[in-house]
């Protein structure tokens, strides 16, 4: 038996359910959030702000992480925390451990956040990266590249 999309059921059924507008197609946002030119190298455990991200946004699966060489066992985790409270929603919620030893774009998408259903913000929230694995490379170039879509567009 076929079967139709939450929101595709939603809209024909009767009566009928408005779909979100987090998933009702709204232009797709990205923060692009790239290390200073000149740091200190990073120690276990150190945060990198990334950006802000409004309450009723769906994080995408598609973010990445652009690096250059660094050192080795070094990595990177990006979550969400409060923007009111700055309590940690999840250190993993949109990736963990994304290795910054090779130089390359990774994948940033094997966070708690996706499992099957995508993740929606619940309030506004700033994402933020973990430096984790060991020690990264003082003044290597970092960029990440963060996408949801809003509650609004």
């Amino acid at each position: 038996m076929a079967i139709q999309s939450t929101q595709y059921a939603g809209v024909v059924g009767v009566p009928r359910v408005k779909v979100r507008p987090a998933d009702n197609g709204n232009s797709e946002k990205t923060i692009f959030a790239t290390t200073p030119t000149t740091y200190a190298a990073q120690a276990v455990n150190e945060i990198f702000d990334l950006g802000f991200i409004p309450a009723g946004s769906r994080i995408m699966p598609f973010s990445k992480v652009e690096c250059a060489a660094g050192a080795a066992s070094s990595t990177l985790s990006i979550g969400l925390r409060s923007a009111a409270t700055g309590t940690v929603i999840s250190a993993t919620q949109i990736a963990s451990g994304v290795n910054l030893t090779a130089a390359g774009v990774k994948d940033a998408n094997n966070g708690a956040g996706f499992a099957g259903t995508g993740y929606v913000t619940t309030e506004d929230v700033i994402a933020y990266g973990t430096f984790t694995g060991a020690t990264n490379t003082a003044n290597q170039a970092i960029s990440v590249y963060l996408s949801y879509v809003p509650a609004s567009a």
